[in-house]
């Protein structure tokens, strides 16, 4: 009995020591360094799995969730991961105008919306441990 529960807690140990943290964000954006708030994932590390989903980024930027980071129309964005994902896409997920026609596009570099006004851009990694999303609250002038 005592050798079950000590192989049991040996295999426990083990899973968890293997387990892949959630990947952490930063992006340049027009002369800005800044940290991106983590969005929606599903990661399976260590022998646990979990999704969580994201509230909208209107509701994120009401509570504050969200501080957009100001710069110019056109500016470049490139967007650094703690660890490698095997593919990232990004796309515009909401502007305060309402129209979001954009679709998404390959690679953590990209450049802002060329009208002026507030807008939520998605990063999204894939790892083999799963799919993380980054959002990139920016308020672009002109």
């Amino acid at each position: 009995m005592k050798a079950a529960l000590a192989a049991m807690l040996l295999l426990a140990a083990a899973c968890s020591l293997g387990a892949a943290p959630l990947p952490t964000a930063a992006a340049d954006v027009g002369g800005s360094h800044v940290s991106l708030a983590r969005g929606s994932y599903c990661w399976s590390s260590g022998g646990q799995a979990t999704c969580a989903d994201s509230a909208d980024p209107e509701a994120l930027l009401r509570t504050g969730y969200l501080k957009p980071v100001t710069a110019p129309s056109g500016a470049p964005v490139k967007v650094m991961f703690n660890s490698a994902p095997s593919s990232v896409e990004n796309r515009l997920l909401w502007a305060a105008s309402g129209t979001v026609t954009a679709a998404a596009s390959p690679g953590a570099s990209f450049v802002l919306a060329a009208q002026p006004g507030r807008y939520v851009y998605a990063i999204t990694g894939k790892w083999q441990e799963g799919d993380v999303s980054f959002l990139l609250p920016v308020d672009v002038t002109s």
